[in-house]
């Protein structure tokens, strides 16, 4: 039975003042103004062009809704610099082998655990990064977020500011350069926001893993995950960031990263999007410096029953801005794909360029995909090019390897292969071992649900 959209609302409206009333919280003017944003404009709709494939009420189920809201007193007191000596302390479900195999190889990588909406570190060295409280952050540095927030509204990532109980930021060193890879685990039943801002210093260079994944031993765990991540890039400063969704089918996914860049400022994904039964991930750039780049490779990968959805956002603010998204959707079984992408050139883009490409092979005839690239101009002197395909495996080439003595399932995931590994191959070696180790696995899934097309 589906759940209405009334008592998703009266859940939120439980959390809230559970918030509100706890002693050991202090809501925040930012809270209590997307607070009252949310009452205005609630859950997104289908009116809303960027979710007219995807309903919110798929995200909640009739037990997520039922469980209770976690009394916020009871808390033990959130220290600003939180580590982990045991991790088994924190949940008895978690099983530390696949923990530790999720964890990227690059070296000298400082980790941070988000386990169940709470985030630690690994070790103290997690903390020689300038960690602070959401209160003591210098909060001028991500105003723009709110503008983006302004345009691009997500009821969602309203929320999450909102209910989040804390909103640490991470300060990266002028001038330094490092790995920082953040893991999502949820192990117990209900709905977690984790909230975060990392703000990254002129001339310094950062690879950012986010990293969803199930290590629960208990595969049953019916839960939600609302996550949004503020990056904030400052002049001459160059980020690598992969992103990979690897929750169970049972643990649905909603994940927001909000990047503003300043002049010459760079950032380069790689985004995965393989576990949830039903995920979205919204990425929104506000290219606001002169000369600033924001490039783009994402992966669907679905199977089953999973529905997928993808939006990609870039706000041209400055003259000199490069954006560029190749997006790959690969279907197979009942699975649903969704790609909204939009590339807006304001006035204020003198020769900005945007080019925002979606590739999508269905392998079944259930399967479905859905895809929009967008441009926006209000500039005449920019370069933009949008393009979409829907297709499937080219006979021809299975029947040639075939006629070459390879087996057809292993032909099959030879062709799946070289459709996507295309889009890690800018990757350092180590990560692109680290990603493609972990993707690779779908492979077989997908071609065991290939269906005759």
């Amino acid at each position: 039975m589906s759940v209405t959209r009334q008592a998703i609302y009266d859940h939120c409206q439980q959390w809230w003042d559970s918030v509100t009333h706890s002693s050991a919280n202090t809501v925040s003017p930012a809270q209590h103004r997307a607070w009252l944003r949310w009452q205005q404009q609630g859950l997104p709709t289908r009116h809303h062009e960027s979710w007219k494939y995807t309903r919110a009420e798929q995200f909640f189920t009739e037990s997520l809704l039922s469980h209770p809201v976690q009394n916020l007193s009871a808390f033990p007191p959130k220290k600003e610099k939180q580590v982990i000596a045991d991790i088994k302390q924190l949940s008895a479900n978690i099983s530390i082998d696949k923990l530790q195999q999720a964890i990227n190889p690059l070296p000298n990588t400082v980790v941070v655990y988000c386990v169940n909406g709470q985030f630690y570190g690994d070790n103290d060295s997690a903390f020689q990064l300038d960690w602070q409280a959401h209160d003591s952050s210098p909060s001028s540095l991500f105003l723009p977020t709110q503008d983006l927030l302004d345009e691009d509204s997500d009821g969602f990532a309203l929320l999450n500011l909102a209910l989040s109980t804390s909103l640490p930021q991470l300060t990266i060193p002028a001038d330094s350069q490092m790995s920082l890879h953040i893991v999502y685990v949820v192990t117990e039943i209900g709905w977690t926001q984790p909230s975060l801002r990392i703000h990254v210093s002129t001339g310094s260079q950062l690879t950012l893993v986010e990293h969803a994944i199930s290590v629960s031993d208990i595969p049953q765990v019916d839960s939600l995950c609302n996550s949004l991540t503020q990056l904030h890039i400052a002049s001459s400063a160059d980020v690598s960031y992969v992103y990979l969704n690897q929750f169970s089918p049972l643990c649905q996914h909603i994940h927001q990263l909000l990047v503003d860049l300043e002049d010459s400022a760079k950032i380069q994904s790689w985004l995965a999007a393989l576990g949830s039964r039903t995920s979205r991930l919204q990425l929104i750039h506000r290219l606001a410096g002169k000369g600033c780049s924001a490039k783009v490779n994402a992966l669907l990968l679905g199977q089953a029953q999973q529905h997928l959805d993808h939006r990609m956002v870039f706000r041209h603010l400055a003259e000199d801005s490069e954006s560029y998204c190749l997006h790959k959707g690969l279907l197979a079984g009942k699975a649903k794909g969704v790609f909204n992408g939009r590339i807006l050139m304001t006035p204020e883009a003198h020769q900005a360029e945007g080019n925002m490409y979606s590739r999508n092979m269905l392998l079944s005839k259930e399967s479905r995909m859905h895809t929009k690239p967008e441009l926006e101009i209000y500039h005449d002197a920019v370069r933009c090019a949008h393009g979409a395909t829907i297709g499937q495996l080219d006979r021809q080439a299975l029947q040639y390897l075939c006629s070459r003595g390879i087996a057809l399932a292993h032909a099959r995931q030879l062709l799946l292969a070289g459709f996507i590994l295309t889009l890690w191959q800018s990757l350092p070696k180590a990560l692109y071992e680290w990603l493609n180790h972990h993707v690779t696995p779908g492979f077989a899934l997908v071609s065991e649900q290939m269906g005759e097309v």
